[in-house]
């Protein structure tokens, strides 16, 4: 995933303006107050490090699951077996032994084809049955019309599961990235101003910066401080 590491930029200060100001900060002021604010971006480089790789692990099992969802058990440990094999093909430089290993490959090959066309026949012929009951729905009324109605709707409830399904495993994984990007903003945030402020009672003025973070697919403008004229 790409990242985009902070920079830490720091101005020199010593200026005529500066050195004339009734908050003028001494060489010393200045200095230890250079240190804080590149412990502080450290401290705050760190914490959108972890952040990253929270959402990096946070996004890769959110895939995994809607995968698990889209194709099912049986499909999700074919493909693993596959995997498995071409790595260990990769491997080897027995003739033998490769040949063995392609008609391995050939045959899970063969099996989540035929697994994935059994789920999608699966989904077809429900979705077929439920055309099939509309006209049957038209033409009578009564208990019998309820009967239909019933029919129908565990036909549907068959194919809703899924989307339900899919629907929260994302709400869930959008939840706990919108926490884990809002708990890195308002930490670094205060982190910025508590530094900034802490900075101009000094008399040395600091800025927060703003620079761009991948979290779980988002791109997200996370601050860290500079020195400045």
């Amino acid at each position: 995933m790409f990242k985009k590491l902070l920079a830490i930029s720091i101005s020199a200060l010593l200026t005529a303006t500066f050195a004339t100001s009734t908050f003028a900060a001494t060489n010393e002021d200045y200095e230890k107050t250079v240190e804080m604010i590149e412990k502080t971006n450290r401290d705050i480089e760190a914490k959108i490090t972890k952040a990253v790789s929270e959402s990096d692990e946070m996004e890769s099992q959110y895939l995994k699951d809607i995968q698990k969802i889209e194709e099912g058990d049986t499909v999700i440990k074919l493909k693993d077996q596959k995997n498995k094999l071409e790595n260990e093909l990769g491997k080897t430089n027995d003739s033998k032994k490769i040949e063995e290993l392609k008609v391995d490959i050939e045959q899970i090959n063969a099996k989540v084809e035929a697994e994935t066309s059994k789920i999608e026949d699966k989904l077809a012929s429900i979705q077929a049955e439920i055309d099939s009951r509309l006209p049957e729905l038209l033409a009578v009324d009564g208990k019998e019309k309820d009967k239909v109605d019933k029919k129908i709707a565990k036909l549907e409830e068959m194919l809703d599961k899924k989307l339900e399904k899919y629907t929260e495993r994302t709400a869930k994984f959008t939840k706990d990235l919108d926490q884990l990007i809002n708990d890195l903003y308002d930490t670094t945030l205060k982190m910025s101003n508590d530094a900034i402020k802490k900075a101009a009672e000094k008399g040395i003025y600091c800025e927060a910066y703003w620079t761009l973070v991948k979290l779980g697919g988002r791109w997200v403008w996370i601050d860290p401080i500079r020195v400045g004229c």
